[in-house]
């Protein structure tokens, strides 16, 4: 898949650790920690946090190819550090 961004967001509540992780899709479906949409099983295993999200992926995504066609955005923090966490920052400004 190409880099770029694929949905925006936000956080809808705190931090909480994770019950115990199950494949069983009726007892996760009961909780409020839903794993089983996980694709990766041993990336769903490692994760001990999570928050509420609300996230809206969008249909098409703005590629990485297609921001760097735009004067100035390769500025852009995600984009110069690729390693960065998120929140990243647009301009120190």
């Amino acid at each position: 898949m190409p880099r770029g961004f694929w949905g925006s967001g936000w956080t809808t509540g705190d931090v909480h650790g994770l019950v115990e992780i199950t494949d069983d899709l009726d007892a996760a479906a009961d909780t409020a920690d839903v794993h089983y949409y996980w694709l990766d099983r041993k990336a769903r295993d490692q994760m001990r946090f999570a928050a509420p999200l609300n996230l809206r992926v969008w249909d098409k995504p703005v590629t990485e190819t297609a921001l760097l066609k735009i004067p100035g955005l390769d500025q852009l923090e995600v984009i110069r550090m690729r390693q960065v966490s998120n929140p990243s920052w647009i301009s120190a400004e």
